[in-house]
């Protein structure tokens, strides 16, 4: 495709490594390749000190006039903009994110027709969703994986084992973020309260805090190490307790071969549906899958990566058509 020259474009974010994060530098890399795009962006950093990220990106967005690409949550107003959603779950969430994105949701509904704002959707629970409420979503661009992945070379499980203090005798069992909308604490309950000998499985959580309190260990990856780490897995447990956007994790790790069960809460659904022809797993099935992980499907996972490319491509096209002539 030959690149089109059309100034001031910009996408709006925060700088982070939450799946949100990534998916809007996945998209940001993308159109870059056929449109003039300017990424503007903060860091999150936590807590209340957000604000001072969110003003100086409204700053920006008032000094940098164009056409604008901003997740939800992000409350810049501009005509013809397109807000990429991914979720609306206040689970857990902080009295002030719950306080921007319930404003930014009033003013989307109250805005979106006369300022003919589009809406850009990452699974189509969401899309349904959003028109539930009221709002069209113009464009349903799904999550992607390189399929490439599962073929980098296995790397020494010892190294692994020895950066992180895992222990490689053992079943690794990833339970996703150490938070307790990630629902993994629940399951590490029951799996020792049930027995799950910590002579057999070791579990693992990510998070900033590295820590082996005895049942479970919590570590944070490099991201050069993220794909080694995640092929050397026994099962990918995501019993996430909000409605996920899509779950990227569960769709990296089926790529990657690796077994993966959960709530299938949100958008994390369709990629069960896919893989599996089931859209959710009860906590007793995940217990039980533990002890006795699902077999991944090549040709189910194969057909889920063949939905998204092509569903993608003529997604990508319209999206770049309208950025280039709106």
């Amino acid at each position: 495709m030959i690149k089109s020259h059309c100034s001031n474009i910009f996408l709006y974010k925060y700088k982070g490594n939450y799946g949100g994060d990534k998916y809007e530098d996945w998209l940001y890399d993308s159109l870059k390749k056929v449109i003039d795009i300017k990424k503007i962006e903060e860091p999150r950093l936590g807590g209340v000190k957000s604000f001072l990220s969110l003003i100086k990106l409204l700053i920006k967005s008032v000094i940098n006039p164009g056409k604008i690409i901003r997740p939800f949550g992000l409350p810049i107003y501009r005509v013809g903009m397109v807000v990429i959603f991914h979720h609306h779950d206040h689970t857990d969430l902080r009295w002030y994110s719950r306080a921007v994105e319930n404003v930014d949701l009033c003013f989307l509904k109250l805005l979106y027709r006369k300022m003919n704002i589009k809406f850009l959707c990452v699974s189509n629970y969401w899309k349904n969703w959003l028109s539930e409420n009221g709002i069209n979503a113009e464009f349903l661009i799904f999550n992607t994986v390189d399929s490439n992945v599962s073929k980098v070379p296995d790397q020494d499980r010892e190294r692994i084992s020895e950066k992180y203090s895992l222990d490689p005798g053992l079943k690794w069992v990833f339970l996703g973020g150490n938070q307790v909308k990630k629902g993994g604490d629940k399951i590490l309950r029951a799996a020792v309260a049930t027995n799950y000998s910590t002579d057999k499985y070791q579990f693992i959580f990510s998070g900033k805090i590295p820590t082996n309190d005895g049942h479970s260990t919590v570590i944070w990856l490099d991201e050069g190490d993220y794909f080694c780490f995640l092929r050397q897995l026994h099962i990918v447990v995501a019993n996430s307790q909000f409605r996920e956007g899509w779950c990227r994790i569960v769709h990296e790790a089926l790529v990657c071969g690796v077994p993966v069960v959960g709530s299938g809460a949100g958008g994390m659904g369709e990629i069960f549906e896919i893989v599996f022809n089931k859209k959710a797993f009860t906590e007793d099935e995940i217990l039980q899958a533990i002890a006795n992980p699902p077999a991944v499907a090549t040709m189910a996972v194969q057909d889920l990566q063949n939905l998204i490319r092509e569903n993608n491509e003529r997604q990508f096209a319209k999206l770049t058509n309208y950025l280039f002539n709106v």
